[in-house]
C-alpha cells in the first residue's frame, strides 16, 4: 500500500472499516498550491468487530448484516450492499442462508459496503469530509436485537484524529425478555473514532479507538441528560480495557447490547476492539463467481420419512456447473455420491430405511473455482401406520361462560398435523367446525388438547367428535389422511352469577367399583390474606355426613383431583381462568357406601405458616353427583344405493366397546376397547336397570345388534330413528357410539 492515510493501536482485531477513494479530481489553487481532492465515488466497508465475525456450521444463528433499515434480510439497498470477504481478498454476493455458514473457529468474513460516497480531502492541512447515504442494520442475536446505522459520514480534523459519525437506531430488547423488543428513537451519534491518522494521496487506513477509553454510564440511559455515574462502567481488569465512543455506547444502553461496547471482565472482551481498516484506490474487483449455497436441502413432506412412500430433497445452490446428492451416517461424512443424481432436486420414488434411516442429505456445486455444499439434512424412516384415534375423548361437561377443554389422541405415520373439533346440532346428521378453538400438543403422555369457546345455553345437548388430519402426502394421499374420534356429549350447566359446582358420573361409574366424575365450577373468587399467608379452592367428593356447606373445621373428603395440586386450585390460576374450572374426580373401588351421602362440593383453604384452617365459608357449595343414564343406539340406516356395512365413518355390525372412557376408574386416556359394560344386554353396574337389546329388523330393514351409552341425569329414554344413531334425551343430553375410522380423502 502506498503512503495515505494511516491508524493503528496495535490492538488484536481481525476485521475492517474499508474507504475506497476512487476517481479524485484535483483542483489547481490560485496560489498555486494544490486545492483539495474531491471524490464523488467512495466506498466504506466495514465489518465492526469480531462479535460480529462468528459463523454458524448450520448456517443460522449468526449476528448477522443486512442492507437498510427494514427487518427482513437484504443483501442490498441503493447504494449499499453486504459482502463477504474471503482470506484472498476477493468479494462474493451473500443471501440470507448463506450470510451465517462458515467454519467453527473462522472470520465469518461479512462486510457491510456503502457505495456511492463524495467529499473532499486536503492531505496538505489533513482535513475533509466524506458523506455517505444508505444504512446497515447489524441483526444482533441472529436478528433478536437488530440496530442500524444510517448515513455514515467521515471527518478528519487536522490534527491526526479523525471520527465516524451517523444516525443511529434500531429496537430495544434485553437477556430476559428478548422476544419482545421496542423501536428506539433515532439519533446523532459518534461510531468511532481514530488517532495517529496520516492523509495521502492515494489511500486511507484507519483502526477504531478502544484502549484505554473510559466509559461513565448515564444514571438514566434513557435520558441523554442525566448525570453520569462518578466510577467507571469499564472493567480495567484486562490490561487492554478499553470502550468504544460514549454516544456509541449510550445507544447500545437502550438496545441492551451495552456490555458489548465496553471491557466488562467477561471472556469476550478480546472481540470487542474494532476491526483494523484495509484500504484500496482504484476500480474495485467483481464479485468472484464461485456456487453459492441460496436454499439449504429441503424436502416436499414432513419427517420422519414413511418406508415406501416417494420424497424429492431440493436445494439452490448458484453458480454451480455440476451439482451431486451425498448420503452419510454422520454429519461429517464419510460422503457417499448417489449414482444418477444430478440436478437440483432429486426424486426417490420409494424410501428403504436401509438407504435413509438415521442418515444425513446434502448437495454439493462445483465449478472452476471450487466446490461448496448446502447445509445437510438428517432424515430417519418410520414404517407407515394408519392414522387412528389412540384415546377416546371423554363427554364434556361445563358451565355456561367456560371454555372447556376437549381432549383425544391421534397416532400414524404420517402423523397428524391438524386437530379439530366438530359440533352437531342436528342429532348427527351435519357436522360443523367449531371456531375459535385453541390446540395444544400433547406432551408428557398427556392428551392433545383443545381448548373450546366460551360455552353458551345453545350447546347444551348437542354432540362433539374430534377430527385429526395429516397434511398433504404427495404421490400417496394429496387430501392426506382422517381419524374421527367417537361423538361424545357437550352438556352445559346454567351460569348462575354465584359460586357454582356441577358433577356427572361418567360412563362405567358405580358406587361400588368407583370410576369418574366430570366437574365443573364458575364464580368463584380467591381471597387475599388480610393475615398474611394465602387462600386456596379445595375441590373433592365428600361425605356428607362428614361436610356439608357452612360447617368449618377440617372437613376430610374422599377423593381428589388429580388435575389439581392435592385439591387444591390458587388464586392466580383461578383468576387466569376467570374464576372457573373444570376437572375429573376419580374415585377408588369401595371408597363410597351405597348407604352413605355423598357430593362434589368446594370450600376456602388458608394457609399460613405450616397451618391450614377452614374458616372463610364465602366460596362454600355442594352438589350432588348426577346418575349416568343408559340409551340404546342402533346402528345407521344405508343410504339409498349403498351396500350395508361400507360405510367407512360407521362400519355397521363393529362390536361396541372401544371407547377408552368407559372403564371403570381408570384414566381415560388408557387404551380403546376396555369397556366391560357395553355389550348388549350386560348390566355395566351403575345401579341402573339397563336398556334390554332390540331384535329383529331395524329401521333400515337390517338384522342388528343395540348398542348402548351413558350420559348425565334424566330419565331413560330410547329413539330409534332410521339412519341416526344420535340419541337426544329428555334432559337434553346426548350420547353416541361410533368407531373412528381413518379415510384418505
Amino acid at each position: 500500500m502506498g503512503a495515505g492515510l494511516r491508524a493503528s493501536l496495535g490492538l488484536a482485531a481481525c476485521a475492517a472499516v474499508v474507504v475506497g477513494l476512487i476517481a479524485p479530481s484535483a483542483a489547481v489553487a490560485t496560489d498555486g498550491e494544490a486545492a483539495p481532492s474531491s471524490y464523488s465515488d467512495v466506498r466504506l466497508e466495514w465489518g465492526i468487530n469480531s462479535v460480529y465475525q462468528s459463523p454458524s456450521p448450520g448456517g443460522t444463528g449468526c449476528s448477522f448484516f443486512s442492507a437498510g433499515t427494514q427487518l427482513e434480510f437484504a443483501a442490498e439497498s441503493g447504494d449499499v450492499r453486504i459482502v463477504k470477504r474471503a482470506e484472498d481478498g476477493s468479494s462474493v454476493p451473500v443471501t440470507k442462508n448463506s450470510i451465517c455458514l462458515g467454519k467453527p473457529g473462522t472470520e465469518l468474513g461479512q462486510r457491510m459496503q456503502f457505495n456511492g460516497g463524495s467529499g473532499q480531502i486536503d492531505p496538505v492541512a489533513g482535513t475533509g469530509t466524506l458523506r455517505w447515504s444508505g444504512a446497515v442494520t447489524a441483526n444482533g442475536y441472529g436478528g433478536m436485537v437488530p440496530w442500524w446505522i444510517q448515513d455514515p459520514a467521515l471527518t478528519f480534523s487536522g490534527d491526526g484524529t479523525a471520527v465516524l459519525t451517523a444516525t443511529a437506531g434500531g429496537w430495544a430488547s434485553s437477556m430476559e425478555n428478548p422476544t419482545e423488543m421496542s423501536p428506539l428513537r433515532p439519533r446523532a451519534v459518534t461510531v468511532a473514532t481514530f488517532s495517529n491518522v496520516e492523509l495521502g494521496a492515494d489511500s486511507l487506513s484507519l483502526t477504531p479507538d478502544f484502549g484505554g477509553v473510559d466509559y461513565f454510564k448515564l444514571s438514566d440511559p434513557a435520558d441523554p441528560a442525566s448525570p453520569r455515574a462518578t466510577q467507571s462502567t469499564v472493567n480495567k481488569g484486562n490490561p487492554e480495557w478499553g470502550s468504544w465512543p460514549e454516544s456509541f455506547v449510550d445507544f447500545h444502553y437502550e438496545t441492551g447490547l451495552e456490555s458489548y461496547w465496553h471491557s466488562s471482565g467477561s471472556g469476550g472482551d478480546g472481540e470487542k476492539p474494532g476491526m483494523p481498516i484495509v484500504i484500496e484506490l482504484g476500480e474495485q474487483d467483481e464479485p468472484v463467481v464461485i456456487p453459492q449455497v441460496v436454499q439449504h436441502v429441503e424436502i416436499d413432506r414432513p419427517r420422519p420419512l414413511i418406508v415406501g412412500h416417494p420424497v424429492t430433497f431440493s436445494a439452490v445452490i448458484d453458480g454451480a456447473e455440476a451439482v451431486t446428492w451425498e448420503i452419510a451416517p454422520e454429519p461429517e461424512g464419510p460422503w457417499t455420491p448417489i449414482a444418477g443424481a444430478t440436478t437440483q432436486s432429486w426424486a426417490v420414488d420409494s424410501v428403504t430405511a436401509e438407504q435413509f434411516n438415521d442418515r444425513f442429505v446434502r448437495m454439493s456445486g462445483t465449478n472452476s473455482v471450487g466446490t461448496v455444499s448446502a447445509g445437510s439434512l438428517y432424515v430417519r424412516t418410520v414404517p407407515f401406520q394408519e392414522l387412528a384415534i389412540t384415546a377416546q375423548p371423554l363427554p364434556v361437561h361445563t358451565t355456561e361462560g367456560n371454555k372447556p377443554v376437549f381432549s383425544f389422541t391421534a397416532e400414524g405415520s404420517p402423523a397428524a398435523t391438524t386437530f379439530s373439533v366438530e359440533q352437531s346440532r342436528d342429532r348427527g346428521k351435519t357436522w360443523q367446525v367449531v371456531e375459535g378453538t385453541s390446540y395444544r400438543k400433547a406432551q408428557l403422555g398427556r392428551l392433545d388438547q383443545l381448548t373450546l369457546p366460551p360455552a353458551t345455553a345453545a350447546d347444551h345437548g348437542t354432540v362433539l367428535r374430534g377430527v385429526a388430519k395429516t397434511g398433504k402426502v404427495p404421490g400417496v394421499a394429496e387430501a392426506g389422511y382422517t381419524a374421527t374420534t367417537t361423538p361424545v356429549v357437550y352438556v352445559v350447566a346454567q351460569k348462575t352469577g354465584k359460586p357454582q359446582i356441577s358433577a356427572w358420573k361418567l360412563p362405567g361409574f358405580s358406587e361400588e367399583a368407583g370410576g369418574a366424575i366430570a366437574v365443573s365450577g364458575a364464580g368463584f373468587t380467591i381471597p387475599n390474606s388480610e393475615t398474611g399467608g394465602s387462600y386456596s379452592l379445595d375441590v373433592a367428593l365428600f361425605n356428607r355426613d362428614v361436610w356439608v356447606p357452612g360447617h368449618a373445621g377440617e372437613p376430610q373428603w374422599v377423593s381428589l383431583s388429580e388435575d389439581s395440586r392435592n385439591g387444591q386450585y390458587y388464586q392466580a390460576y383461578m383468576a387466569y381462568y376467570g374464576g372457573s374450572f373444570e376437572t375429573v374426580i376419580q374415585v377408588p373401588a369401595g371408597a363410597l357406601s351405597a348407604d352413605k351421602p355423598y357430593g362434589v362440593g368446594t370450600l376456602l383453604r388458608h394457609y399460613a405458616g405450616g397451618v391450614n384452617t377452614y374458616e372463610n365459608r364465602d366460596m362454600d357449595t355442594l352438589s350432588e353427583v348426577a346418575d349416568p343414564v343408559l340409551v340404546e343406539i342402533v346402528d345407521p340406516e344405508p343410504e339409498p344405493g349403498t351396500e350395508p356395512g361400507t360405510d367407512p365413518g360407521t362400519e355397521p355390525g363393529t362390536e361396541p366397546g372401544t371407547d377408552p372412557s368407559t372403564e371403570p376408574g381408570t384414566d381415560p386416556s388408557a387404551e380403546p376397547g376396555t369397556d366391560p359394560g357395553t355389550e348388549p344386554g350386560t348390566d355395566p353396574g351403575t345401579g341402573v336397570t339397563p336398556v334390554q337389546p332390540q331384535t329383529g329388523a331395524s329401521p333400515g330393514g337390517q338384522g342388528t345388534s343395540a348398542k348402548l351409552a351413558q350420559t348425565g341425569s334424566g330419565p331413560s329414554v330410547v329413539l330409534l330413528l332410521g339412519g341416526i344413531s344420535l340419541i337426544v334425551l329428555g334432559a337434553g343430553v346426548v350420547a353416541l357410539r361410533r368407531r373412528a375410522v381413518q379415510t384418505p380423502e
